[in-house]
């Protein structure tokens, strides 16, 4: 808890806007039309305000369905400990709960994190981003589910290697393994790289297939040749 108190500053500014710039990077990469480093600096940084908004509502909307879970737990729990089942019926209550629970968390995450790469390069954000999230993701929800899993795994995998070798190895008996704490965090921050790339493609992906994407070079071509030009207005 203390350590997400101390790096959420960070989380709000430069991880926000990191992802803003690797959606534009990758919006670059499928129109054919590289952007500048400049110029992507200066798009995230207009797309910054749409992106934290949209971000503060997945939050919320995360933290409200965590509440939720608990609430049904204990309901559930404690209604059919009192109508005397079984502690195996009451157990099962509680782990289809769990169940339920991780399925309804992971479509969440997914939906924000499209919400996010909607919310950096379409003029929407908040309520608007994750609804046209929800219309996007339409018969390709198996796919998000892969990132999401591969995602997961891949950032409790680094996070588990960091409190066993450097925490556990370091502090617990003495042993000196602080080198590799900076390869971890470095692997962390790739896993956290490859998610927001991933993210970003799983949205050209659903536009593709839900015929919103007919013409992929014109299209894109355009909407970047729009954000130039906005960036030049903003500019001058």
């Amino acid at each position: 808890l203390v350590s997400a108190v101390v790096s959420f500053p960070a989380l709000l500014t430069l991880l926000l806007a990191a992802r803003a710039a690797v959606a534009y990077s990758v919006a670059a990469v499928y129109a054919g039309k590289p952007l500048a480093a400049g110029d992507i600096t200066l798009l995230a940084r207009r797309a910054w305000p749409r992106l934290a908004a949209t971000y503060a509502l997945g939050c919320a909307a995360v933290a409200a369905g965590l509440v939720a879970f608990f609430a049904l737990l204990v309901t559930s729990c404690s209604t059919l400990k009192a109508m005397l089942y079984p502690p195996d019926i009451v157990v099962c209550a509680g782990l289809f709960t769990v169940l339920a629970y991780s399925v309804v968390y992971a479509h969440t995450i997914i939906i924000c994190n499209l919400g996010g790469v909607i919310a950096v390069l379409e003029e929407v954000a908040g309520v608007s981003a994750l609804r046209r999230s929800v219309q996007l993701m339409r018969g390709q929800t198996h796919v998000g589910l892969l990132i999401f899993l591969g995602s997961t795994i891949g950032l409790a995998f680094v996070e588990g290697l960091f409190e066993h070798r450097v925490k556990t190895l370091s502090y617990g008996d003495g042993s000196s393994r602080l080198w590799e704490g900076p390869l971890l965090v470095l692997m962390y921050s790739f896993v956290m790289l490859i998610d927001s790339m991933m993210s970003a493609v799983f949205y050209f992906t659903c536009r593709s297939s839900s015929l919103d994407f007919l013409d992929e070079e014109g299209a894109s071509v355009e909407e970047l040749e729009m954000m130039r030009a906005d960036n030049s207005d903003a500019v001058r």
